[in-house]
């Protein structure tokens, strides 16, 4: 599924400001491994598996992809920027508030340009006192979608 971008709010937030009150944005730098047993309870019949995902905080991706970014920053508030890894491929994020819910936003290639394509998720983080023992949590396009749960590693 492609990413639709919305029309009307045209503002930004400061780009990587960990003082932000977005939770995500807070708290997402760093890398996870696939909790299997709390996944296992949100999306019965998971395959049992030690995925990794990491996500650098990076001020650059604007300069990188200035025309999808351009779309996204004057459709919706922009709290994060960097690069997301899965399956050992980076792809240059942008983390947005997308219809009330923290959005995902990433570029990858297509038809052979660099960054022609995005693809986005929904996720939360849930805040533990000890910031070791933070779950993120991460869906799909859409809010019917059942929740992969992730444990900070770093």
């Amino acid at each position: 599924m492609h990413f639709q971008f919305a029309q009307g709010k045209q503002y930004i937030r400061n780009f990587n400001d960990y003082g932000s009150p977005n939770v995500v944005a807070s708290r997402i730098v760093g890398k996870w491994i696939m909790d299997n047993e709390l996944t296992e309870r949100l999306k019965p019949n998971h395959a049992l598996n030690k995925d990794t995902i990491k996500f650098i905080s990076d001020t650059n991706i604007k300069a990188l992809v200035p025309i999808m970014y351009d779309e996204i920053a004057k459709s919706h508030e922009v709290f994060l920027t960097g690069y997301f890894t899965f399956n050992n491929k980076q792809y240059p994020f942008m983390l947005v508030d997308l219809d009330g819910n923290t959005q995902l936003v990433y570029f990858r290639e297509r038809d052979g340009i660099a960054y022609g394509d995005t693809e986005s998720f929904i996720l939360f983080i849930a805040v533990s006192a000890n910031k070791k023992k933070d779950i993120l949590l991460t869906g799909g396009d859409f809010n019917n979608e059942a929740f992969s749960a992730w444990d900070r590693l770093k």
